[in-house]
């Protein structure tokens, strides 16, 4: 197996972050943040969103761990990671207070716990780690893992129209999601 470097754009457009921790296989990001913040409740079941419709033809998108948001942590600008995760300038982080005080962004969810109900998060611009309340507001970036992929790698590039079409489509289908468990 050769050597590939963090930050190299796949055939199939995700992003190489690094090797799990967790499970010792290759981490593939998606080659940007969702487009906007989420609830734990609302990351997972858009994670099912991803893989229902096969996002850029995997269906095992999931949240990362603590420990691999660590290692995109360490590894968020090398190559195409490079300035494409939601780096607040402050914490700027507030204890959940309805209806305002629910957005925590440059803070990543992950599926750890820390506590019951709360979720460890990851904040990307100086690697704090926290416990977020389920219910607040935070940024994601969903993860696969895999196998060492065959040659040949696609150059850095920004995401193609059908990819930028397929994340369109997902986000109207997580919207239309939310309005009808607000009406249910």
């Amino acid at each position: 197996m050769s050597e590939l470097e963090i930050g190299t754009v796949m055939a199939d457009k995700t992003v190489y972050a690094g090797v799990s921790p967790v499970s010792g296989k290759m981490l593939f990001v998606l080659p940007r943040d969702e487009s906007h913040l989420l609830t734990y409740n609302e990351a997972v079941d858009y994670a099912d969103t991803l893989n229902k419709v096969k996002c850029f033809d995997h269906d095992d998108w999931r949240l990362p761990t603590q420990r691999e948001l660590e290692v995109i942590f360490a590894n968020k600008e090398k190559g195409a990671l490079t300035g494409t995760f939601n780096e607040a300038s402050e914490k700027n982080r507030t204890p959940f207070t309805p209806p305002a005080g629910r957005e925590n962004p440059g803070w990543y969810r992950a599926t750890d716990w820390a506590s019951y109900t709360a979720t460890k998060n990851v904040f990307l611009k100086d690697g704090t780690v926290d416990g977020i309340l389920k219910m607040e507001l935070t940024s994601v970036r969903y993860i696969r893992e895999g196998d060492f992929p065959a040659p040949p790698y696609a150059e850095a590039s920004p995401p193609s129209a059908t990819a930028n079409a397929n994340h369109k489509r997902l986000k109207e289908i997580s919207e239309r999601r939310k309005l009808q468990n607000k009406l249910s």
